[in-house]
């Protein structure tokens, strides 16, 4: 098969395995077709750990229909993702659940590909311009907070999407949504929701054909923006996207700006808000690290600078280790493109292979007291508490590690530090917040909160 860059990638086996193999690996299909989707919608981690306390670190599962293995641990998650990485296909993983909604975003190439189109994307996320978006981003951000209302509760999940969208579009598009901010979150809504349907057909009505709505809708507005962008180039993500230039002297087309960008604003706001929204909720449920923290930042009125930001070393570690406690997606899929060796087993080509970094990252194998929120665990002094490589993975890990990474810990830092500034907040008194861990982790009642003036 030949992409449009030209470059050659590998079409999928086909998965025949025979019954007398099913039948030598642990596990269960559960209920016919459906097997353990309801599960996974309702508790995907608390399933995960039932399976491997039953039936150890290798076995089958069906999860939206599709037969699977799952591996669990962190020499698991480095087999996959590094140590026989060209032997596992990222984009035959998620070509399932995101082939149609998020297509040829990076997570849905593999090889020379996708190394082609990463180095392009790499213009918009080197240094000076990640310095650039985050002097833009925070009087904006402070504007915003300024806004929110203290004394009544507050859904700070919606908050927090919204700021979010609204720096993505300014960073990443140059654009300020106003009047179509409702409609392009809506659409985005419909895409990630579409991308867990257990119906994977255009019936009118059900999730999946809302999502490919929702994507044909932001399809439609951001060629729109392309074509000012070819004629009034910008600094800003699509600006640069637009007159990216690779090693062999090409440019990226219109579809292919349009799709890394549409896959680029869920990232960076979708991610980003479920990543806040946990760190607001576990300090919400420990005021003494809050006000920890709060005696970190008081120190920095402004922080909109690469020294100030490794200033709140405290606070960097908070960020970790909600990242290890509620990492914004749980699990990782794979296409198996040859016969691999795991945990005793030969898995064969065309197998479909999942890793979730997010049970790994909860493990007592590996962590002390892995349920409590420590973020101390992430001090240089504690160093040794993380030395197990591949047990710790909220970016993913291998080629594959995100491209965004430092943008999002940097607008993670600038956000949290603007919120312990300006307000004390806490949970109502014995909550606990019930996880949606897929397809994105967020509290269903999208957390309350109530503020005040710090």
């Amino acid at each position: 098969m030949t992409t449009s860059t030209g470059v050659r990638t590998a079409v999928p086996p086909t998965m025949e395995p025979t019954a007398e193999w099913w039948r030598t690996v642990p596990g269960s299909f559960g209920w016919p077709l459906v097997g353990q989707s309801l599960s996974f919608y309702r508790d995907y981690l608390g399933l995960v750990r039932r399976a491997h306390a039953a039936w150890g670190p290798v076995f089958k599962m069906r999860i939206l229909g599709q037969r699977q293995i799952m591996l669990v641990g962190a020499a698991a998650n480095r087999l996959v993702l590094a140590d026989q990485a060209d032997s596992f296909s990222s984009r035959w993983g998620w070509e399932f659940s995101l082939g149609e909604l998020f297509r040829n975003g990076l997570m849905l190439r593999d090889g020379d590909d996708h190394r082609y189109h990463r180095r392009i994307l790499q213009v918009a996320f080197q240094r000076p311009a990640l310095l650039s978006y985050l002097e833009q981003m925070e009087p904006l951000v402070m504007r915003a907070l300024s806004s929110w209302p203290t004394g009544s509760e507050l859904r700070v999940y919606r908050e927090l999407k919204a700021l979010l969208l609204d720096l993505a579009a300014r960073v990443f598009l140059g654009v300020r949504l106003e009047h179509e901010i409702a409609a392009v979150n809506h659409a985005f809504q419909r895409v990630v929701k579409g991308s867990t349907a257990f119906v994977r057909r255009p019936v009118p009505g059900l999730d999946y054909a809302r999502g490919l709505q929702g994507r044909r809708q932001l399809d439609a507005f951001f060629h729109t923006l392309v074509a000012a962008r070819r004629q009034a180039p910008t600094e800003d993500v699509l600006g640069r996207l637009c007159t990216a230039v690779s090693e062999e002297g090409e440019r990226l087309t219109d579809e292919q700006v349009v799709d890394h960008v549409i896959f680029f604003m869920m990232a960076a706001h979708d991610t980003t808000t479920s990543a806040l929204t946990s760190l607001v909720y576990e300090l919400g449920r420990h005021p003494s690290w809050q006000d920890r923290l709060r005696q970190e930042c008081a120190r920095h009125a402004e922080v909109a600078s690469d020294e100030r930001l490794k200033d709140l070393r405290e606070l960097g570690w908070a960020i970790k280790e909600t990242l290890r406690l509620h990492p914004p997606l749980v699990v990782i899929p794979r296409r198996a493109m040859a016969p691999v060796e795991a945990g005793g087993f030969t898995i064969p080509a065309g197998m479909n292979v999942t890793v979730s970094p997010a049970y790994t990252q909860r493990m007592e194998e590996y962590w002390s007291a892995p349920e409590s929120f420590d973020p101390e665990r992430f001090s240089e002094a504690r160093a040794e508490d993380r030395k197990v490589p591949f047990a710790y993975l909220p970016f993913g890990g291998g080629v594959h590690l995100c491209l965004g990474m430092f943008f999002a810990e940097m607008q993670a830092k600038l956000i949290a530090h603007h919120l312990l500034r300006r307000f004390r907040w806490s949970v109502p008194e014995g909550y606990r917040a019930e996880y949606r861990q897929v397809p994105i982790q967020a509290p269903r009642d999208r957390l309350p909160l109530r503020l005040r003036r710090a």
